[in-house]
């Protein structure tokens, strides 16, 4: 198939053309010697418009995202009395009401038990936080979970759930049978497409081996029928090594579908003052630190034994830390390419480690969008001038962008925007040395991604011999200001020389 008359992004510059066979880039040039080389193809016009490589969101949860679809959307509600009369209308008809997406940062109260209760007492509520780290509940779900078994992260008055006690609202929620499975991947990959989004690192597996399993056997059955059209790196998280043996028995790699990383989680969020600090939060607390870390040590020392890859969860500075003195201590050479999520909060001298060691960052810029008024008003100045630092991570490490979905927000035009001015949509603008240049922020979310699953040979650039996954532009972000490449949309989606998606 050939493609003409484009703004062909590449790593040398602009083409205008490229052709497409067996869903691999054989040829890049002009309009007219592909045209004479190739005779007689299918051809598709790009009308000047701007193309670029497809976006690998490095870390993201695909079936997290795909549940909160049919969730009630809280984003948009500006206190809890808006919360609790978009509650009232949801509640019709419904057995279960989950909610997601609330932001009580600069509510008048944090949302609580009560506050649901006057939704209904009789029918089970959940409110996910944006962050996903804390959750509140009413009466009738705090009557059915086992709320005892964590009684330092659950507050029994006001039904506030916090870091690994949320996996027990789990039970309340249906169980997705493998066809069920199927249709909310291929929903979703459906509507990440319209963002220009053809790869993927989806943290989908946690502590269940059987649904793990389920999960696994949807992806591939998937790909078989042809149907997956996104290439998905599946990140998993098992804190105890039998299982993770028994998971890494379906340990395999095909052009959509991967195993991933182990994925650990050292703290919680900072929207939720659970994210763990050197120092303390305006409140005096210092965050929460969620898995031990002998436990931590343990399982990067086995994996450096059986050759898995490790990603850790390190929103607050300390988390960070704690990984890189087990790091130090376990791991000579980082050929499996350990990589830390998240890193909002960082130190100086842990940018120094980072870059000796080799450990790598992936990032959501969309996190100073979201958090940075929050920010500014509870973490302490010293570390503050070191947070959403993706300057001096691009400068040190390499560095992958994404979204953390539906945590963040998916749009990576708005991370981009994000990245290069360093500013929320008011404009408020946090450390102008930390701006990115557009081209290296783009670099962190396509070939950078990449790297972080070793794939960079093969997608991530519009190069001969690549993936064919590419995304057709309404404008040009060389030409748009940078506080408007959030405005930019995408006309078409391509992956593996298919179309995908169309406007």
């Amino acid at each position: 198939m050939l493609f003409l008359n484009g703004k062909i992004y590449t790593d040398q510059g602009f083409v205008e053309a490229m052709y497409v066979e067996g869903g691999i880039i054989k040829a890049l040039g002009s309009s007219k010697a592909l045209l004479n080389m190739y005779p007689n193809q299918e051809v598709i016009d790009f009308k000047k418009n701007l193309v670029l490589p497809g976006f690998n969101d490095s870390h993201l949860h695909l079936l997290s995202f795909a549940r909160f679809l049919d969730a009630l959307n809280l984003e948009a509600a500006k206190s809890i009395n808006e919360i609790i009369s978009l509650g009232k209308e949801a509640l019709v008809s419904r057995k279960l009401l989950i909610m997601y997406g609330y932001d009580d940062s600069f509510f008048s109260a944090p949302l609580s038990r009560n506050d649901l209760d006057s939704i209904s007492r009789e029918i089970p509520i959940i409110a996910y936080r944006s962050c996903g780290h804390i959750a509140t509940v009413n009466s009738a779900v705090m009557m059915q979970v086992r709320s005892r078994l964590f009684p330092d992260l659950i507050n029994q008055n006001t039904g506030v759930f916090k870091e690994n006690a949320i996996a027990l609202l789990d039970e309340l929620h249906p169980e997705a049978n493998l066809e069920m499975l199927k249709k909310q991947i291929e929903t979703t990959v459906n509507y990440f497409h319209r963002f220009g989004i053809t790869s993927i690192g989806s943290n989908d597996l946690k502590d269940d081996v059987a649904m793990g399993r389920k999960i696994i056997t949807a992806y591939r059955e998937l790909e078989n029928e042809e149907k997956l059209n996104l290439r998905v790196s599946l990140q998993f998280t098992f804190t105890e090594k039998d299982k993770i043996k028994e998971i890494l028995e379906f340990r395999s790699e095909s052009p959509f579908f991967r195993f991933g990383p182990l994925k650990l989680f050292l703290d919680g969020s900072l929207g939720g003052k659970t994210a763990l600090l050197s120092k303390p939060y305006s409140d005096g607390t210092y965050g929460i630190q969620t898995l031990p870390r002998e436990t931590l040590e343990d399982l990067l020392a086995f994996s450096e034994q059986e050759n898995l890859q490790v990603a850790v969860h390190a929103i607050g500075d300390q988390a960070s830390a704690l990984f890189l003195e087990a790091f130090q201590k376990h791991v000579k050479s980082n050929t499996n390419r350990h990589f830390l999520i998240h890193l909002q909060v960082l130190r100086e001298d842990l940018f120094k480690m980072l870059k000796d060691f080799q450990v790598r960052a992936a990032v959501q810029p969309i996190f100073l969008v979201e958090d940075l008024k929050m920010a500014k008003a509870n973490l302490p100045a010293s570390l503050l001038k070191t947070s959403y630092a993706f300057q001096s991570l691009n400068k040190g490490t390499v560095i992958a962008f994404g979204s953390d979905a539906p945590y963040g927000g998916l749009n990576p035009f708005a991370g981009l925007q994000a990245a290069v001015t360093q500013s929320n949509l008011e404009g408020e603008v946090l450390n102008l040395e930390e701006k990115m240049p557009l081209e290296e922020a783009l670099k962190a979310y396509t070939l950078n991604s990449a790297y972080l699953t070793f794939e960079e040979k093969k997608k991530g650039k519009l190069k001969q011999g690549f993936y064919a996954d590419f995304i057709v532009l309404n404008k040009d972000l060389f030409l748009l200001p940078e506080n408007e490449l959030g405005t930019a949309e995408v006309l078409m989606t391509v992956v593996g020389g298919k179309v995908v998606y169309k406007k």
